[in-house]
């Protein structure tokens, strides 16, 4: 009898043997079939634009959290804390430890620029424009009384100057 091993998640499908040479290829039910589905693209979205990164610092003496400004938590002081004579509490020598989280905005651009593009909102990277283009022209009167009158001198001006180089071969 053999044994099964437990699927790791990270290993990475065969995508050569389950849907041929061209892993590039797979289509919109390939991808589903793999757990790719618009829902599981919209979370990891979202996800994506809150993107965030926990910072730990290290203080010297200690640190009450109601100190601390929002989103900054203590994970660990050092140090002894005392209590004076009314019952207030304060703290001796020592240091704190505090995480915070710092957002990760080339992330967040990233998701940003992908959400946009996957809603169309950029223009086409290429523009491929084919066939022809017939252009009429709407002229007025007007407009054909001026062009009439600038052929008319062009013509003349054309002809006088022929006029005078058959003058002066003759």
């Amino acid at each position: 009898m053999t044994e099964k091993k437990p699927k790791d998640d990270t290993e990475k499908p065969d995508f050569e043997a389950l849907y041929g040479e061209d892993e590039r290829n797979l289509n919109r039910t390939t991808q589903e079939e793999l757990g790719i589905t618009n829902i599981t693209l919209a979370t990891q979205l979202k996800e994506a634009l809150e993107a965030e990164e926990p910072r730990i610092i290290k203080v010297k003496g200690a640190v009450k959290q109601a100190d601390l400004p929002d989103g900054f938590e203590i994970i660990a002081v050092s140090g002894m804390t005392y209590h004076d004579k009314k019952g207030n509490e304060f703290y001796g020598d020592g240091e704190t430890i505090i995480r915070y989280k710092v957002a990760l905005q080339g992330i967040r651009e990233g998701a940003r620029k992908d959400a946009h593009a996957q809603r169309g909102h950029y223009p086409a990277d290429k523009h491929e424009h084919s066939g022809f283009l017939k252009i009429i022209p709407q002229l007025t009167t007007e407009d054909r009384e001026l062009i009439a009158k600038a052929t008319e001198k062009v013509i003349d001006a054309i002809s006088g100057k022929h006029r005078a180089t058959i003058k002066s071969r003759g």
